[in-house]
């Protein structure tokens, strides 16, 4: 079955990944999957379809013009679960993730975010987030960025009934963040449930 690697990495970079465990015998580049940043949401970046994906990958920093074994880990995505996990070799360097459920009700969507800062829940000061949702097949806005709820210390709710998500299709969540003055737009792929 045909798979694609997805993750949220600052945007205006070139990252690629490598199956787990990193292999750099004959040559690093043998087994190195290009990852793209999306024209359609800033700061996600997905690979071509792969037709036997490894169970996991390592995703680096190309610093160079081609990618080489000096390059920086900066995250590893585990495939079943599409779970990103941020590596950071920087402690001074910040990093922002939105973790998104989507649970499809009888009359309701409703979405939780968790605001995540180097991997860990982000319990600071929040001053707005809101979510808009853009269909994967292409491109266009499910609904626009709308104001989320507060449950908890980084973490917020909405409750959607106007605009529903469709079964078994993917999106693409577009979370916007205001922290400490500076806003900051966050993408996670979202797979709805049959």
């Amino acid at each position: 079955m045909s798979e694609y690697i997805r993750a949220a990495l600052p945007t205006g970079n070139t990252y690629y990944a490598k199956p787990l465990p990193v292999d750099a015998d004959p040559t690093w580049t043998d087994d190195v999957v290009a990852l793209t940043e999306s024209g359609t949401v800033a700061a996600l970046y997905e690979s071509a379809s792969i037709a036997d994906p490894a169970d996991e990958y390592a995703i680096f920093l190309q610093a160079g013009g081609s990618p080489a074994d000096t390059d920086t880990l900066k995250a590893v995505v585990e495939m079943s679960s599409h779970r990103l996990d941020a590596i950071l070799e920087d402690t001074a360097e910040t990093f922002y993730q939105a973790a998104v459920h989507v649970e499809r009700k009888a009359s309701v969507d409703e979405y939780t975010v968790a605001v995540l800062q180097n991997g860990q829940l982000f319990t600071g000061s929040i001053t707005s987030c809101s979510i808009a949702m853009v269909k994967r097949a292409d491109g266009t806005e499910l609904f626009a960025a709308t104001a989320m709820t507060a449950v908890d210390d980084g973490i917020y709710k909405l409750d959607q009934t106007a605009t529903r998500t469709a079964a078994d299709t993917g999106y693409i969540a577009v979370v916007t963040v205001v922290i400490a003055g500076v806003t900051y737009t966050l993408a996670a792929p979202v797979h709805t449930s049959a």
